[in-house]
């Protein structure tokens, strides 16, 4: 999908490199010999217009990847908030609008 998006599609769902991400880089290698990432990602949008995909839903789709990559890169700290309470909570918040 980095590969393929164009920059304008890229800075409306505020994505950077691959690298910055680490769902894609937890394996230690963000690129495969052999592969072509733009061409496959252009291939998968083109199939999605076959089965009937509008435009404004391959964009949700869009976002929804966005989304996934941006929540692995989020960390998250428990609190307790007093000795009473044993519930603990969780704080998180992710920055941006999708639009």
């Amino acid at each position: 999908m980095l590969a393929g998006l164009t920059r304008e599609e890229k800075a409306k769902l505020h994505l950077k490199e691959p690298a910055d991400y680490r769902y894609l880089t937890g394996g230690k290698c963000i690129t495969c010999d052999g592969r072509d990432d733009q061409a496959e990602f252009a291939d998968i949008r083109s199939a999605m217009k076959v089965l009937t995909f509008t435009d404004a839903e391959i964009w949700e789709v869009m976002k929804i990847l966005a989304l996934l990559l941006h929540l692995g890169n989020i960390k998250t700290k428990a609190a307790v908030i007093s000795k009473h309470d044993n519930s603990g909570f969780i704080t998180c918040f992710l920055a941006g609008e999708y639009s």
